[in-house]
């Protein structure tokens, strides 16, 4: 992995001591490709499952930050490893809701894509 930074047309890599140490040299830098999900549309009426399936996500982040010795805070400070995320879902805000739903969305669209039906049952 290469990571450079620029300043006054200075480069330096912070980080090429540690990997050259560690036997990396001139890695490719990854550069995320996710799948184009632009031409798929969920089916209506499946809000409520978003919503759900949005619910649980926030479950699961919660616990493992939780788990990695994370607490509720007022304010982000990553080393004393406080987040006002951690709360019930329904206390968040509805941008922080919307972190939740939008990677349900796009999880949903790639199910689709692949060929996978979303079946409600009777």
């Amino acid at each position: 992995m290469r990571i450079s930074y620029s300043n006054n047309g200075n480069s330096f890599d912070p980080f090429a001591k540690e990997l050259e140490s560690q036997g990396v040299e001139g890695s490719t830098p990854y550069v995320p490709a996710p799948a184009d999900l632009s031409d798929i549309g969920l089916p209506e009426g499946i809000s409520g499952l978003v919503e759900k399936l949005a619910e649980n996500e926030h479950e699961v982040w919660a616990s493992g930050m939780i788990g990695d010795g994370w607490t509720h805070g007022m304010v982000f400070d990553e080393f004393k490893k406080t987040t006002p995320r951690l709360a019930r879902y329904s206390e968040l805000s509805e941008e922080e809701r919307d972190i939740d739903r939008k990677a349900v969305v796009q999880t949903l669209k790639m199910i689709l894509k692949l060929g996978y039906e979303i079946v409600e049952k009777s």
